[in-house]
């Protein structure tokens, strides 16, 4: 069983968080959001990923809509229209 919700995603915190590590603050930040929501284990899609690397690791995007799809055994966070498996 599928369900999909959409969720827009605020992350403004990062300036306070070292240069050479926001991005991967963001993602972490993202997963573990997610986490406390659904309470089950976070994947995030290769392409979301790429979006958040896509500026460099030190000027990551801090707001953005994703798409959250859960499985029953985990939840799969997509950027919207992305192309799933399953």
């Amino acid at each position: 069983m599928r369900e999909e919700n959409m969720m827009r995603i605020k992350l403004g915190r990062c300036g306070r968080i070292s240069k050479k590590k926001r991005a991967e603050y963001i993602a972490r930040r993202l997963r573990d959001k997610c986490r406390r929501i659904f309470k089950k284990k976070v994947k995030i899609s290769q392409e979301l990923n790429k979006y958040i690397w896509s500026r460099g690791m030190e000027k990551p995007p801090t707001f953005f809509e994703v798409e959250v799809s859960e499985e029953e055994d985990y939840v799969l966070i997509s950027l919207p229209g992305e192309k799933t498996e399953g």
